[in-house]
């Protein structure tokens, strides 16, 4: 009997420097019954040339269409999977050897729609300590655990599952991972989350997220937008709480704060959820006003001791 195909969607927009080393770790897996996807999203640098490389393995598919966005690649992507499970990789990125594995004998022991494996080794600008192995822990969804923080790269998704949810990726927004985790997570029957084999993630300063390290892009605005209302259709407001902390924590020291909360409070106004916003601004200032007397406190007892 055959293992389960796992369906691997990978977009690919001008990533020539990188997508080999990606693609050989993904064609190189032990396990092997997978499905590989292939997006190429209007690449201009030679990507798609690289990619048809690997077209000698029937398991690797491709598909290339003008430049839509990760959001477009990535449903096209879902609608074109016909295996048992998902899972979505970044095509700068490579995984360790058993990755797909793990993933996979995780989700069929503990028997759960989603896996998160959090095992991330930061690699590029700078280089961080690899995370330390943690074991699996199973979780029923509720309003505090599926604070995933976006990165559907680190999951594995049962295909029936998602097509239950109905959920795309919206296309145009940057966070686009957040609004999918979102708007899933509430329907999956039970998850997993652990630190086991890494994922190597490469950081760029020409990536999208590097580019709004300064500035917080309004486009989180409008994608929780999408997920409170999408709660509110799906009558989920009652059991899982949108994430408010978008409306105010999220704009804190960054150079458009101003004009970010501003907008926040139009759109919690509008939404009817001003009291949540106005909750997240009291906990903040009185988060500081505690850490401002603490140094107070600190700097009092130092002159005392010296005295």
């Amino acid at each position: 009997m055959l293992p389960p195909l796992v369906s691997v969607i990978i977009p690919i927009y001008n990533v020539s420097r990188y997508l080999k080393e990606c693609l050989d770790s993904v064609v190189s897996q032990t396990y092997k019954h997978l499905e590989i996807i292939l997006i190429n999203d209007g690449s201009e640098d030679g990507s798609e040339e690289i990619a048809r490389e690997y077209l000698y393995d029937p398991r690797v598919q491709l598909i290339s269409q003008i430049n839509k966005g990760l959001s477009a690649a990535r449903n096209v992507g879902m609608k074109k999977a016909s295996g048992a499970y998902i899972m979505f990789v970044d095509s700068d990125d490579y995984l360790s050897l058993n990755y797909i594995a793990e993933m996979v004998e995780i989700a069929i022991r503990f028997d759960v729609e989603m896996v998160c494996n959090e095992a991330i080794v930061r690699f590029g600008r700078t280089r961080l300590s690899n995370p330390q192995r943690k074991e699996p822990q199973r979780y029923v969804p509720d309003s505090h655990n599926i604070v995933f923080g976006g990165a559907v790269w680190r999951f594995l998704f049962l295909r029936q599952f998602l097509e239950r949810c109905g959920v795309e990726f919206l296309e145009g927004k940057v966070y686009e991972d957040e609004a999918f985790l979102y708007m899933i997570s509430p329907f999956c029957n039970a998850f997993v989350r652990y630190c086991g084999e890494y994922y190597f993630y490469r950081q760029r300063d020409d990536s999208i997220m590097a580019q709004h390290k300064n500035f917080r892009n309004y486009d989180l605005l409008d994608v929780f937008r999408s997920i409170y209302l999408y709660y509110q259709s799906n009558c989920l407001l009652e059991h899982f709480s949108p994430p408010y902390y978008f409306l105010y924590d999220c704009a804190i020291g960054y150079s458009n704060e101003k004009e970010y909360l501003d907008r926040a409070e139009k759109l919690s106004k509008e939404l009817g959820a001003y009291p949540y916003f106005f909750k997240r601004k009291i906990l903040y200032k009185l988060g500081r006003f505690s850490k401002i007397l603490y140094l107070i406190k600190r700097v009092v007892c130092a002159r005392k001791k010296k005295k």
